[in-house]
C-alpha cells in the first residue's frame, strides 16, 4: 500500500511538507551478546534479569531503546536500569543517566539517557518483574517468554538465557526464532539455552517451558480464561470450520465455471472496437482520477485508491508531511503522516468512505500504521468506488459481479 502511494506523491510532488532533520554523522547499533536470566516464582511472577552488550557504530548517541511486551500478562513492576560495572539510572524523563517508562497499547517503552558517545561499547543491565505469566493445567504449568525482543531494531550476534524453574520440567522446550540449543541441570529445575545464530532485527526468540503442577500457589493469571478458550477455538473447532468452508469451495468451483462463463460471454465482454481506435485530441471526460482507473482495467484496486488519495490532496482536503523518527539508539527512520485539512465537499461516496477510512483515529495518519480499520473497510471503499462507475454509465452492473469478485 505504502510503495505505490510513496512513489506517486514523489512523482508528482502533491502536497508534501517535509520537517527539517539535523545533519548527523552515519551510525548503527549492534548487540555483540544479550544474555538473559528468567526466574520462575512461586506467586506466577518471572524475574528478568537483561544483559546487553552494545556497541555504537559512528555517533554521536545519547539514549536507548526497547520495548517491553504485556501481552499474556498483568503487568510489569519493578523495573531497574543500570550499566555493568558503572553507573545505576534513576527514574526520571530527562538528563543523564535516567530512564523513563511509557505504556503504549499492550506495551511498555523503556527509554534511557546517558551522556554523548562515539565508537564505543557499554553493557547494560535490565532488570524487571513480569506478573501472571505462568500459565496453571494439571498436567503441567507453562511460561511462555519473549527473551529477545522482537521489537529490536539491530541484530544480536549471541544470546544465553538460563531459566529457573521452582519445579523439575517435564517436556522439551519449544522455541521460536533462530536455531538453539537447550541443557538442563541434574535437578532438572534449570535449563540453559544457547542460540546457534544471530537474532536478526525484528526477529526476537521465544521460549516455552512446562514444569511439574503444584509449584505454583498463586491463581491462574486473569488473562488464561480466554486464552484457552481461543486455543481450544483455534485447535479444535477452527480446522473443522475450515475444512467445511474448503468442501463448499471445491463444489462451487465444479459446479459455477460454466455458469460465470454464460455471464461473462453475454454481459461481460467488452465490445468489439475494431482495428482502428477512435482518435481525439482532448481527454474525453473529467472523471476523477480512481473512476478512471477503475474504467481502464475495469478493477477497483489499491492504485486507484492512491490515485484518489493524491486527488483529494490536490483539491486541499488533506496534506502529506515527511517526518524523520528517532528509534533505536538515537538512529532514524523516515514516517509519512497524512493530515486532514479542510472539511470534504462535493465529494463522492468513495471518496468520503476513503477519507473517513484514513483518519478514523483522528485529524492525522501514519501511514506506516494504518488503523486496522482501513483494511476492513477496503471492500466497502471498493463497492463504492463500482457503484460511482455505474452511476457514470461506465458500466451496466458492477465488473466485480460479472467476475464475481
Amino acid at each position: 500500500i505504502l510503495l505505490p502511494i510513496f512513489l506517486l506523491i514523489v512523482i508528482l510532488g502533491v502536497a508534501v511538507t517535509p520537517v527539517a532533520a539535523s545533519p548527523s554523522f552515519a551510525k548503527s547499533v549492534v548487540a555483540d551478546r544479550m544474555d538473559v536470566d528468567v526466574t520462575v516464582l512461586p506467586n506466577g511472577d518471572i524475574n528478568v534479569v537483561q544483559v546487553q552488550q552494545i556497541k555504537f557504530q559512528g555517533g554521536p548517541f545519547r539514549e536507548g531503546f526497547q520495548t517491553i511486551r504485556l501481552k499474556n500478562s498483568d503487568g510489569v513492576t519493578n523495573l531497574s536500569l543500570a550499566e555493568v560495572g558503572g553507573r545505576t539510572y534513576q527514574s526520571g524523563s530527562s538528563g543523564d543517566y535516567t530512564f523513563s517508562v511509557t505504556r503504549n497499547g499492550d506495551e511498555i517503552e523503556v527509554v534511557w539517557r546517558f551522556p554523548s558517545i562515539t565508537n564505543q561499547t557499554r553493557k547494560f543491565q535490565l532488570s524487571y518483574t513480569v506478573k501472571g505469566v505462568v500459565r496453571q493445567y494439571d498436567a503441567g504449568d507453562k511460561v511462555q517468554f519473549m527473551a529477545i525482543p522482537d521489537a529490536l531494531e539491530y541484530p544480536v550476534y549471541a544470546s544465553t538465557i538460563k531459566i529457573y524453574l521452582p519445579s523439575p520440567l517435564v517436556a522439551d522446550p519449544d522455541f521460536a526464532g533462530p536455531a538453539a540449543k537447550w541443557q538442563i541441570s541434574p535437578d532438572e529445575k534449570m535449563v540453559t539455552i544457547d542460540l546457534q545464530s544471530s537474532v536478526s532485527p525484528n526477529q526476537g526468540f521465544q521460549f516455552g517451558i512446562i514444569f511439574k503442577h503444584g509449584a505454583i500457589t498463586a491463581p491462574k493469571p486473569t488473562w488464561q480464561t480466554e486464552f484457552d478458550r481461543q486455543y481450544e477455538f483455534e485447535t479444535k473447532v477452527k480446522p473443522w470450520i475450515d475444512l467445511g468452508l474448503g468442501a463448499l469451495g471445491l463444489a462451487m468451483l465444479l459446479a459455477v465455471p460454466a455458469m460465470l462463463y454464460v455471464v461473462w460471454f453475454m454481459f461481460g465482454r467488452d465490445p468489439n472496437v475494431g482495428l482502428v481506435a477512435e482518435y481525439i485530441t482532448e481527454p474525453p471526460s473529467d472523471l476523477p482520477a480512481g473512476v478512471a482507473g477503475a474504467l481502464v482495467d475495469e478493477r477497483a484496486d489499491l492504485r486507484d485508491l492512491t490515485a484518489t488519495m493524491i486527488d483529494l490532496a490536490r483539491r486541499g482536503f488533506l496534506t502529506m508531511e515527511e517526518r524523520e523518527v528517532k528509534s533505536s539508539f538515537g538512529s532514524a527512520t523516515k514516517r509519512f503522516i497524512l493530515k486532514k485539512k479542510n472539511a470534504l465537499s462535493d465529494a463522492r461516496r468513495y471518496e468520503t468512505e476513503l477519507y473517513n477510512a484514513l483518519f478514523l483515529r483522528g485529524d492525522e495518519v501514519d501511514l506506516s500504521k494504518l488503523p486496522e480499520g482501513f483494511f476492513t473497510r477496503l471492500p466497502m471503499i471498493e463497492a463504492a468506488l463500482y457503484g460511482e462507475a455505474v452511476k457514470e454509465k461506465l458500466f451496466s452492473v458492477s465488473p466485480d459481479q460479472v467476475r464475481g469478485g
